[in-house]
């Protein structure tokens, strides 16, 4: 009887073994991040960016894998949408390195509930959700900045916008009521 009761179990957990296999966490579809990444040419990837800068002679590097650190050899810094936070510790040294003459553009689209970007609290900008219902599907042009070559509208499909708490900025693209791209020039960046 005790013999039976032993085969039944070990039966029973080589049974549970299989289904864990077979329909357990690895089978599952992989999550696909919106974020947007030189390494993908799909929706909402960057590789496009990444090899169009490279084939106009610039030498785009990808800061991954290694400690973040900006030396004056680097002339721009693009940030899309960080998938790791921003340290305030990495925010103030890249923002010396654009004193210095870097140029830094971050666009940043994590969400309200996603880690807090030090670099905009360092700039002084914050994050505003636009409307509970509604996005903002196209903007246009604030400052004949954006001319050569000349953006008529732009569509950007946002759901929140830029509240800069300073006044030394520039808007360059949003509607009447929403900003979404702004320059700031600190010391010589």
């Amino acid at each position: 009887m005790r013999n039976r009761r032993d085969i039944f179990i070990l039966v029973g957990l080589f049974v549970a073994l299989i289904l864990f296999v077979a329909f357990g966490p690895a089978r599952q579809a992989p999550v696909e991040s919106n974020r947007p990444t030189t390494h993908s040419s799909g929706e909402g990837g960057a590789l496009a960016l990444y090899e169009w800068l490279r084939a106009l002679g610039y030498d785009a590097r990808r800061l991954e894998y290694r400690p973040f650190e900006l030396s004056d050899d680097d002339h721009a810094l693009v940030m899309l949408s960080p998938s790791e936070p921003v340290s305030r510790e990495d925010a103030r040294a890249a923002l010396a390195w654009v004193e210095r003459g870097g140029t830094l553009i971050l666009a940043d689209d994590t969400s309200s509930f996603g880690a807090p970007n030090a670099l905009l609290d360092e700039l002084d900008v914050g994050l505003e959700v636009y409307s509970t219902t509604m996005t903002i599907e196209r903007a246009a042009p604030l400052q004949p900045a954006l001319n050569q070559p000349p953006v008529g509208a732009a569509q950007v499909e946002a759901v929140r916008y830029l509240a800069p708490r300073r006044t030394d900025y520039a808007p360059l693209l949003g509607t009447a009521d929403a900003l979404l791209v702004i320059g700031i020039r600190p010391g010589g960046g």
